[in-house]
């Protein structure tokens, strides 16, 4: 993780199974605390709260995809990466 917490969103379809494992890690204590979080359901609007300093790494669904492609903050700060590579 190099001091970058993360955030960790499943399929609904695999939300218990992926809340049954990090609870796991999150009992062993091999992750500092604060680290990584679990999110269940809906991002809401944590998109809007994107920063250059973020990453996001995706699989899902393409209709998903379509909207992380179009979502202005992600837009916004690939097109500063394009942009700075040049």
């Amino acid at each position: 993780l190099a001091g970058v917490p993360a955030i960790v969103k499943p399929a609904t379809a695999t939300a218990y199974l992926t809340e049954l494992a990090f609870r796991r890690v999150i009992d062993s204590a091999l992750l500092p605390e604060g680290s990584v979080q679990l999110i269940c359901g809906g991002v809401g609007d944590l998109f809007d709260h994107l920063s250059c300093q973020d990453v996001v790494a995706f699989t899902g669904s393409a209709s998903t995809a379509r909207k992380l492609r179009t979502h202005p903050a992600v837009v916004d700060h690939v097109g500063a990466l394009h942009r700075r590579d040049r």
